[in-house]
């Protein structure tokens, strides 16, 4: 089959041409249908890898013939899944980009903004982080020109996890507070969880930069002007948690911070990882180390920054 479809491919030459009487761009669909047939006699076989080459050619061949940019774009998506199934990340990657491109320039922005957020996945996959941001950056890119502000807010949550994670704290909280905002003159009633995430990052950039968190205090206030949720109900917990820890660089005690941590878990349970892997970034800029008893940094090692993108 694939034999027939790179011969339908192929333009005819010399003598042979004169008497073609196919046009190049019935010649390419035809090669493209049989490299769309190849791929699924591939795929009942469980021959990942072959059937992505065919349904990459068959994208190229559709392209080359210049009518059919649905058909392009199905190939494309194919090759990519067909790619990834095989285990072959990079060449799923470069599908996808083309994919995405693809969806750009015919307008279907909506479904780029997935194809870009699939793409970020499988740049984690890869250890790109590099390209998993700026796929990401195309996400939030795509839902905002589609004023879409929901998928744009996720968006951006995910990205500044990313950040955070890689440790562009000040983008990370740019975007939090971003994600925070009231939209269409709503609340958004996630902005506690995004304004607690974006002062656990700016506690740990004031540390980083002077070894103290008493710029903090006003910042921790305009949070709490902007959305006077952030201190009521069941996000006072977190609220007071981060006023505690304020405190304690203020009196220079990690048995403060500590008893803070303490008091938090007796209400509000656990820390989760990426609570603990950037307290404890805060704690351990602090002097006079004590016996630690707080159960959420003790005997816990900062998680490995890369099992968040295994």
């Amino acid at each position: 089959m694939e034999r027939q479809a790179r011969a339908a491919a192929t333009p005819s030459t010399g003598i042979f041409a004169i008497f073609s009487s196919s046009s190049a761009s019935t010649r390419l669909e035809n090669a493209a249908n049989l490299y769309g047939q190849a791929a699924a006699c591939y795929k009942q076989t469980g021959n990942f890898a072959k059937a992505a080459d065919a349904h990459q050619n068959q994208a190229e061949c559709f392209v080359k013939s210049g009518d059919n940019a649905t058909g392009a774009c199905t190939a494309y998506k194919d090759a990519a899944t067909m790619y990834k199934k095989s285990g072959d990340i990079k060449r799923a990657i470069a599908n996808n980009t083309l994919l995405a491109q693809m969806y750009e320039e015919k307008n279907r922005t909506s479904q780029a903004a997935k194809v870009y957020q699939e793409l970020s996945e499988l740049h984690l996959e890869c250890k790109s982080l590099e390209d998993a941001i700026l796929a990401s950056e195309n996400v939030i890119r795509c839902y905002e020109i589609l004023d879409q502000p929901m998928h744009s807010i996720d968006a951006k949550a995910k990205l500044a996890d990313l950040c955070s994670d890689l440790e562009r704290y000040q983008r990370a909280i740019d975007l939090y507070e971003e994600a925070a905002e009231p939209k269409g003159g709503r609340t958004n009633h996630n902005a506690a969880g995004w304004y607690w995430r974006a002062m656990i990052c700016r506690m740990v950039l004031e540390v980083s930069a002077t070894n103290d968190v008493k710029q903090c205090a006003s910042e921790l206030q305009r949070y709490q002007n902007l959305y006077p949720g952030f201190s009521t109900g069941v996000n006072r917990r977190n609220f007071v948690l981060l006023q505690k820890i304020i405190d304690s660089f203020a009196n220079e005690s990690v048995a403060e911070f500590e008893k803070a941590l303490e008091d938090h878990e007796r209400s509000a349970g656990t820390l989760n990882p990426w609570e603990i892997s950037h307290l404890l970034k805060v704690k351990n800029s602090l002097t006079n180390p004590s016996v630690v008893t707080s159960k959420a940094l003790t005997g816990i090692a900062a998680p490995d920054p890369d099992d968040e993108f295994t």
